[in-house]
This record gives C-alpha cells, sequence and structure tokens, in this order.
C-alpha cells in the first residue's frame, strides 16, 4: 500500500513540476522542447542518425526559439560523438578486411621494372607473357600507386582497334573506346597498342574477378565495325582477376585509412564542441 501511494505521489509530482515548466511557455516552446527531448532520447538510446534529423526538424521548425536552440547546440555534438566512434569502428573493420585481402594476393603479383621503363608496374603471375607486346592479346597491370589498367595489343592485323570486349555466359562489358592519338592509342608498322585508364577498364576487372572461373572470349573492336576474337585461358582469366583485386585491396585500404582520418578529426571538433558547451 505505502508503495502505491509513493508511486502515485511521484507521478503527481512529475506531472506538477512538467506542468509548472510548461507555464508561461508558447505552445511553440513546448513543442520545440518536446523535439529536443526526443533528440536527447535518440542519443541516449544510441540512434545518433535519427537524432541529428530531429534536431535539423526542431531548428527547421522553431527556428526563433532560444532555449530549445540552446539544447540543440549542446545535443548535436553529442550526436555527432556517437555515430563518428560508430563510423570509424566500421572503417577499422573494412581496413582489416582489405588488408588481409592484399595479403593474400600480394605473392601471385610480380613486379616489372627495368630502366627501359617511366615507372614499374605489377603483373599478375597466372597468364603473365613477357613478349606480350609482339603478340596478339591483353596484359592488366597495376601501377605503383595501386591503379589497375589494361593494355591491349593486336599485331599482324590492321584492325585499328580502340577498345575491347569480354564475354561470358554470364553477359559482357566493354572498355571504353580510346581514340587514336599515338599515345594511349598507339600504331606503327603492323602492332597496335591502346592503354586503358582505370576509369575505362574497371568494370573489365569486376567482371572477370566476380567469377575467375567462368570461360571468357575476348574482342578487340576495330574503328569500323570490324573484330578480332580470341579466346582468354584460364590463366590469362585469372590474372585479371588477380591484378583487379590486388589494386582494389590497395585502393580501397588507403581510401578507407583517409576517411579514418577525416572521421578523427571530426571527433576531435565534436568532443571540443561538448567541451565548451558544457562550460557554458
Amino acid at each position: 500500500m505505502y508503495n502505491v501511494k509513493t508511486n502515485i505521489i511521484a507521478a503527481a509530482t512529475a506531472i506538477a513540476v512538467s506542468l509548472a515548466s510548461c507555464q508561461g511557455k508558447s505552445e511553440e516552446a513546448i513543442a520545440a522542447g518536446q523535439l529536443a527531448d526526443k533528440a536527447q532520447s535518440l542519443i541516449e538510446n544510441g540512434k545518433p542518425t535519427e537524432a541529428i534529423a530531429m534536431l535539423d526538424s526542431l531548428m527547421a521548425k522553431y527556428p526563433t526559439d532560444v532555449e530549445a536552440g540552446r539544447r540543440a547546440l549542446a545535443l548535436r555534438p553529442r550526436a555527432i560523438e556517437l555515430g563518428t566512434i560508430a563510423e570509424i569502428q566500421t572503417t577499422d573493420s573494412m581496413i582489416a578486411v582489405y588488408s588481409a585481402e592484399n595479403e593474400q594476393i600480394a605473392p601471385s603479383m610480380k613486379k616489372i621494372d627495368d630502366t627501359d621503363l617511366v615507372e614499374p608496374y605489377y603483373v599478375a603471375s597466372s597468364g603473365y607473357d613477357p613478349s606480350f607486346m609482339n603478340s596478339t592479346g591483353i596484359q592488366p597491370r597495376v601501377d605503383e600507386i595501386g591503379q589497375f589498367y589494361i593494355l591491349s595489343s593486336v599485331t599482324g592485323n590492321n584492325l585499328r582497334h580502340n577498345s575491347i570486349t569480354i564475354k561470358s555466359t554470364n553477359g559482357e562489358v566493354s572498355t571504353q573506346a580510346v581514340p587514336y592519338d599515338g599515345d594511349s592509342n598507339y600504331r606503327i608498322d603492323a602492332t597496335e597498342l591502346v592503354t586503358y585508364s582505370p576509369e575505362a577498364c574497371d568494370t573489365i576487372g569486376y567482371f572477370v574477378a566476380r567469377n575467375p572461373e567462368a570461360t571468357y572470349t575476348l574482342i578487340f573492336n576495330g574503328e569500323n565495325g570490324k573484330s578480332l576474337t580470341r579466346k582468354l585461358t584460364s590463366a590469362q582469366a585469372k590474372g585479371i582477376a588477380d591484378a583487379w583485386t590486388y589494386s582494389r585491396s590497395i585502393v580501397k585500404a588507403r581510401d578507407l585509412a583517409a576517411r579514418k582520418q577525416m572521421l578523427e578529426q571530426r571527433l576531435q571538433i565534436a568532443r571540443d564542441q561538448i567541451a565548451r558547451t558544457s562550460g557554458e
């Protein structure tokens, strides 16, 4: 009986305090305060994204409410801190994934470096042909900063090719066309050599890496609608997949490391704001 009376008295007191706090306030001020309460509850329940959306709604609906604005100013960095910590944890996990992938695939790669090269590059050991320049085929490469790109070579055939297509039973993908310019698209005598930028050929790498054991057909596309077809060996397909995966492990890990640095800066700013608003 005593507990029942105590609970009734406590509830009545809470209602009285709430009513007292609302006395003299406008309906807008009360509504703004309620939104601030909801945002605080969301933060306490580990929902920073929803809390920030609630605070945005509060500021949009009641931009002139000083008390609610002050509460929002104090709550926002707390929500940002909570959300940023979660993002850092996720980023760390993804960095670990791509680091492990790199460790696994790196032994399959071979560095090509000699005095005749402008800069060294990496090729997959699988399907590697050192006489590639004097043959008809393709060579996937990874440059020093981890970018995947492809070279295509056609010899003894005046095809004037400017792109390639890879086909399998799962579909087909093509590089972007590279117009003849004497550099990225180079021709001399009966030899044609085209270099496809990372943006132009990433879909090729992704397509083969999804299923490196499939049977693939390589098509050289000429400027005038002509084409030349070759079968890719399983070793060559694996070489494309290995090079693309190696590149991805480097680029993704680097991008994630940069993102983590940005998140750590954001976290520090949020904590500085929390300390400042707490002091105020």
